[in-house]
């Protein structure tokens, strides 16, 4: 046998010589196709990258004639990817309104502002993926495109890691990404009234309104929250102070609260809380309840109707009108908080009783263990008894940290009086932990102060 004429076999190469091609004629008698002599003309013809020896061997075996078969595969380039940021935050926070289940739009849900915690990662880095370089059958290289990398992140309130790679926030904040730039800040300024239209506002820093805060809206600042204009029926949190410089007209609907001091210039119909002190020039028909004192000491100074209750003590210009409105004002420690201080007392000779009794099993338990050469370590009885034990010992330690509290405000009622600097109308009702005393007559510039189970004025005798 012969091989066949090479005249019997073309060879095409595609445009971009990613791709070749044979075409095999029917032999002759006594001539015969073989790998070698295939090869052989691909090589002649330029062929020399990605040649399949083992398609060239089929075509032979199955008599694959007059069909025009790719034989030689090019390597097509991949080119390298650019480093990009993952971002763990929405880089455009969502503006539009929430559609509720029966059609209605709900605008105070809109979320205006994108928040993070300290700690938390706000962006990884993808380095660049390396490309490959593309051959053609012809043999020629075909470099790839390298990557790109990015640079990295600027900006304030963000480390990165030592791998170059993580971004981590080290405050807690809004964030706010402008180019290659990412800002954290522990500050949100409003310059709008907070209504319907804007949403309410959770930011874990401090937040300033330069407006309203109308009726029906939340406003929470982990920090302090300051409003430049009027609250009205709306809900106020802050994990510290509270500004109010245009005073509140609440209709009822109001609540206030602060975990540190509240100043305001009025406050009407409103309810409100604070941890440390309260200052304003006014309550009007107000539910006030303060841990340490309320100062009313401004021109007006006055508390007009409602209930207002310090621990530190009170002080006021006026109490009460002509009208004599009904009005209540408590200082120091009530007869609810003496209960809860009785109670806390019994539950904590409970607890111990039950940790003893706890830590004695689970001692017999392990001596047990030890005299039979055993592992009670996983026995189910034996942990039940542990788990019984961590609970009444977190109860104990979270009752005695509320006993330190109470003890804390038992300590500053103890020299708590109620000063008015001028006027105390009747209708006033004074209460000094849990004696009380309804004012029947006006008094002018006096202290009220509790002596034994008496109301007394300072420096004189018996009231009513």
């Amino acid at each position: 046998m012969n091989d066949v004429d090479i005249q019997a076999i073309r060879v095409q190469i595609s445009e971009d010589a990613m791709a070749a091609y044979l075409t095999l004629l029917k032999p002759l008698p006594g001539e015969v196709y073989t790998v070698e002599l295939l090869l052989d003309v691909l090589r002649q013809q330029g062929v020399v990258y990605g040649v399949r020896a083992d398609v060239l061997k089929k075509m032979i075996e199955n008599k694959l004639f007059e069909i025009r078969v790719q034989v030689a595969f090019g390597k097509p380039v991949v080119d390298g990817q650019d480093g990009v940021y993952e971002y763990n935050f929405r880089q455009s926070p969502d503006k539009k309104p929430k559609i509720r289940s029966d059609g209605s739009v709900d605008y105070w849900s809109m979320n205006l502002i994108e928040t993070v915690v300290e700690g938390q990662v706000i962006a990884i880095y993808k380095p660049v993926v390396p490309g490959t370089d593309g051959m053609t059958v012809r043999g020629t290289v075909l470099p790839a495109k390298p990557g790109k990398e990015q640079a990295p992140l600027k900006g304030r309130g963000f480390v990165r890691s030592n791998d170059n790679l993580t971004y981590i926030a080290t405050t807690d904040g809004k964030i706010e990404r402008v180019n290659n730039r990412i800002n954290i800040s522990n500050f949100h300024e409003i310059f709008s009234n907070v209504d319907s239209l804007f949403g309410n506002i959770d930011f874990a820093g401090d937040v300033v309104v330069h407006g309203n805060v109308c009726s029906g809206m939340s406003v929470r600042a982990g920090g302090t929250l300051t409003v430049d204009g009027v609250v009205e029926g709306a809900n106020l949190w802050a994990g510290k102070d509270i500004v109010l410089r245009g005073g509140v007209l609440g209709d009822g609907k109001a609540e206030i609260f602060a975990r540190g001091d509240i100043y305001a210039r009025f406050f009407e119909y409103a309810k409100v809380e604070a941890l440390g002190m309260i200052q304003a020039d006014a309550f009007l028909q107000c539910e006030v309840e303060a841990k340490r004192h309320i100062l009313l000491e401004g021109k007006k100074g006055a508390i007009i109707g409602g209930s207002v209750h310090a621990i530190e003590g009170v002080t006021v210009n006026d109490v009460g009108n002509d009208t004599e409105i009904k009005s209540t004002i408590e200082i120091g420690i009530g007869e609810t908080v003496y209960q809860e201080m009785n109670e806390i007392r019994q539950s904590l000779t409970d607890l111990n009783a039950s940790i003893r009794k706890l830590e004695t099993s689970i001692q017999q338990f392990d001596a047990k263990g030890d005299v039979k050469d055993l592992a009670f370590k996983n026995d189910p009885r034996r942990m039940n008894l542990l788990r019984a034990l961590i609970r009444d010992s977190s109860m104990e330690k979270m009752q005695k940290a509320r006993m330190e509290e109470l003890n804390a405000q038992e300590e500053a009622a103890r020299e708590a009086t109620l000063k008015i600097n001028g006027t105390i109308h009747p209708g006033t009702m004074v209460v000094i932990g849990n004696v009380k005393n309804l004012v029947k007559e006006e008094q002018f510039a006096v202290e009220y102060i509790r002596r034994g189970d008496k109301i007394i004025l300072k420096g004189d005798a018996l009231v009513g």
